[in-house]
């Protein structure tokens, strides 16, 4: 095993502070709509090129479509890795309708972050649409929202961690 494989470091081990503090059930349990983002809807007839410089410009990992203001869709950065590369389409006469994921699942504010967090894992989402009663669109959750929420909450045990390099070409100590 080399070294930048260990799994237990005790040098490492000497400088964390085991007194951190352990992630509380109540951090999870709260609800989603604590950490949702306003999504970015489009309509079914908005080409793929236009999708595309939303996110871009948005910077945002996907978009939902909506038809008479209810959830669709979602068209994410996957999406334009597995469904555009090389597949021909003129990005701007397509239709985003022709690629999109439809009745993408979905979740409701009420739900926690727990439950989100889960669901996405399961189902292997980066991101899951956040609806009203109505099937409404009310926000969008990534995981990155659920990791910036943690590491906010825990600022001071995760940001101040020591470094760990996971790779002898990464680790500025080998030369």
């Amino acid at each position: 095993m080399t070294e930048s494989n260990k799994t237990s470091d005790p040098e490492f081990e000497d400088d964390m502070d085991l007194s951190l503090p352990v992630l509380d059930a109540e951090t999870l349990r709260r609800g989603v709509r604590t950490i949702m983002k306003h999504p970015l809807t489009i309509t079914l007839d908005t080409t793929i090129a236009e999708a595309i410089r939303l996110m871009q410009t948005k910077h945002i990992g996907c978009v939902l479509i909506t038809s008479d203001r209810k959830l669709y869709g979602i068209f994410t950065e996957r999406d334009v890795l597995k469904k555009l590369i090389g597949a021909g389409f003129n990005l701007d006469t397509t239709p985003i309708a022709e690629v999109m994921t439809t009745n993408p699942q979905y979740l409701s504010d009420d739900d926690t972050i727990a439950f989100s967090l889960n669901y996405m894992y399961q189902g292997g989402f980066r991101h899951i649409p956040i609806v009203n009663g109505d099937l409404e669109p009310v926000g969008i959750v990534s995981v990155k929202d659920i990791v910036s929420y943690l590491v906010e909450r825990f600022a001071d045990e995760i940001l101040n961690l020591p470094m760990r390099h996971t790779s002898p070409e990464n680790d500025p100590s080998a030369d």
